[in-house]
């Protein structure tokens, strides 16, 4: 997924229960990527960056990990039995103003045997019929190797399996890596090396 904005990690903040358990001494993007180092945590621990693993801690506590650049400029950081907020003033939001809940579509409702029933009173999607219609269409072929999704305004790859298998080590800096002119993906949307990233959790979740 590609973001136009340049994000910048900067100052630090923790949370007070856990600042004196784990500290960080460097935090910011390099290619899109968040890189987080820090010290005095538990030593041989697993490390989660935003609920996904991203290694584990050496025997003196310290670590070094690249992970996602979180979308409200938040990481959560979880070492062993410590859990704590990085909060990244200076980082520019990936996504404003969150995506609204599409409507499931349903309009009848039924009985827990299967049976149709009346709407009203039931509680079922049916009857409320909440949320926003998609548009219409969902997803535009913008010609140059990307079709933008008219739902979030991201915009992805046409061809999502052109990169091929990577690992978590590598997804990052290959993705990073993508620009105009590549012959893997026939990119020819005027995008340079750092205009590309991985997307986060609830973004992969919004298509």
């Amino acid at each position: 997924m590609r973001t136009s904005a340049t994000i910048v990690l900067a100052a630090l903040l923790v949370s007070a229960s856990a600042a004196e358990a784990i500290e960080i001494t460097l935090a910011e993007v390099q290619n899109g990527v968040a890189v987080v180092q820090g010290n005095k945590a538990t030593k041989q621990a697993a490390i989660h960056w935003e609920n996904g693993n991203v290694g584990e801690t050496n025997k003196g506590g310290s670590f070094s990990f690249s992970g996602v650049v979180p979308a409200s400029c938040v990481g959560q950081l979880s070492i062993g039995s410590d859990t704590i907020n990085v909060a990244l003033p200076n980082c520019t939001k990936i996504s404003g103003i969150p995506t609204p809940v599409a409507k499931t579509g349903q309009t009848r409702c039924w009985n827990i045997l299967g049976v149709e029933i009346p709407c009203a009173g039931t509680g079922q999607a049916g009857e409320f019929q909440a949320g926003v219609s998609l548009p219409t269409p969902r997803f535009t072929d913008d010609a140059d190797g990307t079709v933008k999704d008219n739902a979030t305004g991201l915009i992805w790859l046409k061809d999502g399996s052109c990169l091929g298998f990577q690992t978590w080590s590598t997804a990052f800096a290959v993705v990073a890596a993508l620009a105009h002119g590549d012959s893997f993906c026939s990119l020819a949307d005027q995008s340079v090396a750092g205009d590309w990233r991985v997307p986060n959790r609830k973004e992969y979740e919004s298509l």
